[in-house]
C-alpha cells in the first residue's frame, strides 16, 4: 500500500520543521484529519513529545479572529429582529419569515465567503427582476408582483442590517469571520504567533480562504502541500480536477506538492455492485465485512462511506458479531430517531385540535388518528398496558366520532384506569400558549425518562440519548422565547422545534483510530485506506441533484464567482477519486 497523504504530511514536517515545533501551526480542512495525522506522527517517529498546534480550517480562522460565533438558530432569531425592525407593520410573522430566512442566511453565507460586493450582487438581481417583470405595453404591476419585486429589493437592506444586529451583540457567522480575516489579512498576519502555518489537504477553497492561503504564503509564512492525482488533474473533462487546474493558471504553482500517480501506478480491485433498496445495501456490506474480517484480524484500514447517510442505522444491523470494534465517525440525526417522533405527534396532536365549550372554559377535541398514533409509538409500548391500548383503538376505529374529547379518552376500561391515564397531562388543553407547551413537553420528557430507566438494555440506548438531547433543546427555546419576539404561536414554536431536531446529531463514541470506521463522504478527506465500501454511490446522490436551493439565479451567481452545482459536482468528485 503506497505511503499514505498524512504519512507525507508527517515525514514533511519532521524533516523540516522539527526545530520549531511549537511555532509552527497546520491546518487541515477537517478535525477528524487531526486526529489521524497526530497518530501519523507518533508513527512516523515515536519518540516525538511536543505537538504542533493542529486546527481545522474554522477553528484556526476562529483563534485568529478570536469572534464568537453565533448559533445557527440564534442567527435566525436575530435576523428576525434586524428584519422586523426594518418592515414594522409590513413584517411577515415569524412562521411566514422562517420558511425563507433560512435559505437567504445561507446565501449571505456565500457572499462572505466568496468576497461580493454584496450591494452590486443584490442590485443586479433587483434589476433582473425588474426586468423580469417588465410589461412592454406599460400595464400597471399586480399587487402581488409589486410585493414579489420588492423582496428582491429589500434584500441587500436585510444582509447589511442583519450583520450590523449580530456586530451590536458582539457576534458573527463563520462566514462574517473569513470575510474578516481575508479582508483585514495583512494585520492579522502580522499578529500570528505562529512563524510557519502548514495547510495540508485542501480542494475546493472559497475566495475568502484562497486570499488568506495566498497572503502568507507570499510571505513566507506559509505552505500548501495538496494531494492532487494527474489522472484528473490533466484532463480538462474530468471535473474532479476542476479547482487545480483553477489555481494552477492563477497561481505560480510550477508543479503541486504532492502530485502522486496512484490511480493509475497502484493495483485496485474494484467491484460494483447493484443492490434494490437501502436494506439490500446494508446486508450485502455486512457480508463483504464478515469475509474480510475472516482473512484479517483487524480492520483498522476498512472504511465504509455511507452516501447517504440514512444508511447508518440498517448498516449497524448488518454488521458482524465478531466485530469488536467499530468507529462510527458521524452521528445519527436526532429527528429520525422514535422518541422525536413522539414529541412531532404530541405537537400535531394539539396543532389539529379543536376547542369546544362556552367562552373560558373551552377543551380541546383531538384528531382520533393522531390518538391512535400515540397509542402505538413504540417508545410508549413499554408504559402503555398493551390491551388497553388496543380496546381504545378498537373504539375510536368502530365509532364514528372524527374528534373526541379527554373524558372519552380517559374513560375507564372495565372499572380500570385508561391506557393513555398516566399521559393524561398531554390532553390538556394548551391554548395556544407556548409556555404551557413547553411544560407539557418538560412532563413528556419526564414521563419518558421514567419509563426508559425500568428497562437495562433502553436505559442505555439511542433513545435515552436522545431524550438527552431533546431535554436540552427545550430548555434552550424557553430561553429564547424570552430573548427574541415573534415567539408567540404553537406553529411558530413546532417550526424550532423541528429544525432543532434536524440540525441535530447523536454522536458515538468510539476509539476513533482502531477497528472498522463508519463515515460519511465528507469525512473522508485527507484519509487512506487499504478497503472501501462506498454505499448508494447513485445518481442524484453522488452527486447530489442539480438543484438551486438559492435566491440567487444561477447566472448571476456564476458571474459574480459564487458556487453553482457545477462546483458542488467538481467537489464531490474529487472526494470519489
Amino acid at each position: 500500500m503506497p505511503e499514505s497523504f498524512l504519512s507525507l504530511v508527517a515525514s514533511h514536517f519532521l524533516e523540516n520543521y522539527s526545530a520549531l515545533r511549537d511555532e509552527v501551526c497546520i491546518v487541515f480542512p477537517n478535525r477528524r484529519a487531526s486526529i489521524f495525522f497526530r497518530k501519523e506522527l507518533s508513527r512516523v517517529q515515536p519518540e516525538v513529545q511536543w505537538l504542533p498546534d493542529i486546527f481545522s480550517t474554522e477553528d484556526f480562522v476562529r483563534q485568529v479572529t478570536t469572534q464568537k460565533i453565533a448559533e445557527p438558530i440564534a442567527q435566525l432569531f436575530e435576523f428576525y429582529t434586524a428584519y422586523a425592525n426594518l418592515e414594522e407593520g409590513a413584517a411577515d410573522t415569524f412562521d411566514v419569515f422562517s420558511t425563507w430566512a433560512t435559505q437567504l442566511l445561507h446565501d449571505f453565507q456565500e457572499i462572505d465567503l466568496y468576497l461580493v460586493d454584496a450591494k452590486q450582487l443584490f442590485g443586479t438581481i433587483d434589476d433582473a427582476y425588474a426586468i423580469k417583470n417588465w410589461s412592454p405595453d406599460g400595464s400597471v404591476l399586480t399587487a402581488n408582483q409589486q410585493q414579489y419585486l420588492r423582496f428582491w429589493s429589500r434584500m441587500g437592506i436585510w444582509y447589511t442590517a442583519f450583520r450590523e444586529q449580530l456586530k451590536s451583540k458582539g457576534l458573527a457567522t463563520a462566514a462574517m469571520s473569513y470575510r474578516l480575516f481575508a479582508e483585514e489579512v495583512e494585520p492579522f498576519s502580522e499578529k500570528l504567533k505562529w512563524k510557519k502555518i502548514i495547510f495540508a489537504g485542501f480542494n475546493a477553497l472559497n475566495r475568502s480562504e484562497q486570499k488568506i492561503f495566498r497572503h502568507l504564503e507570499k510571505q513566507g509564512k506559509a505552505e500548501i502541500l495538496w494531494d492532487v492525482d494527474p489522472y484528473y488533474l490533466d484532463n480538462d473533462q474530468n471535473e474532479a480536477g476542476h479547482f487545480f487546474r483553477q489555481y494552477r493558471r492563477q497561481w505560480p504553482i510550477g508543479k503541486f506538492k504532492w502530485t502522486n500517480n496512484l490511480l493509475l501506478e497502484t493495483h485496485h480491485t474494484i467491484e460494483v455492485i447493484g443492490v434494490a433498496k437501502n436494506m439490500g445495501q446494508a446486508i450485502v456490506a455486512g457480508s463483504i465485512l464478515n469475509k474480510l474480517s475472516e482473512k484479517e484480524a483487524d480492520l483498522t484500514d476498512t472504511a465504509v462511506v455511507l452516501c447517504d447517510e440514512q444508511l447508518l442505522m440498517p448498516v449497524l444491523e448488518q454488521l458482524p458479531q465478531q466485530l469488536d470494534k467499530v468507529n462510527i465517525t458521524m452521528g445519527y440525526p436526532l429527528h429520525l430517531l422514535p422518541v422525536s417522533s413522539l414529541f412531532q405527534l404530541v405537537f400535531d396532536l394539539h396543532r389539529k385540535a379543536r376547542l369546544s365549550g362556552k367562552q373560558g372554559n373551552k377543551q380541546p377535541l383531538f384528531y382520533y388518528k393522531d390518538i391512535i398514533r400515540l397509542l402505538r409509538n413504540p417508545v410508549l409500548s413499554g408504559a402503555l398496558d398493551p390491551e388497553k391500548s388496543q380496546h381504545l383503538i378498537n373504539k375510536l376505529q368502530n365509532d364514528k366520532s372524527i374528534f373526541i374529547g379527554r373524558n372519552y379518552i380517559l374513560a375507564p376500561v372495565n372499572g380500570e384506569r385508561a391506557a393513555l391515564s398516566s399521559l393524561e397531562f398531554i390532553l390538556e388543553s394548551w391554548d395556544n400558549s407556548v409556555e404551557k407547551a413547553l411544560t407539557s413537553l418538560e412532563r413528556l420528557v419526564e414521563f419518558i425518562r421514567e419509563t426508559l430507566s425500568l428497562n437495562e438494555a433502553a436505559s442505555e440506548g439511542l433513545d435515552m440519548e436522545a431524550l438527552f438531547s431533546i431535554s436540552t433543546l427545550i430548555t434552550r427555546i424557553s430561553q429564547w422565547k424570552n430573548d427574541f419576539a415573534g415567539f408567540n404561536s404553537l406553529k411558530t414554536l413546532q417550526r424550532i422545534f423541528s429544525q432543532l431536531l434536524k440540525q441535530q446529531s447523536l454522536p458515538f463514541f468510539g476509539e476513533p483510530l482502531t477497528g472498522l470506521q463508519l463515515m460519511g463522504l465528507l469525512e473522508t478527506r485527507n484519509l487512506d485506506f487499504k478497503n472501501l465500501i462506498l454505499l448508494s454511490v447513485n445518481e442524484g446522490v453522488l452527486p447530489a441533484a442539480k438543484i438551486n436551493r438559492s435566491f440567487i439565479p444561477n447566472d448571476i451567481a456564476n458571474a459574480f464567482g459564487l458556487p453553482t452545482y457545477k462546483e458542488r459536482d467538481a467537489i464531490f468528485g474529487y472526494h470519489f477519486y
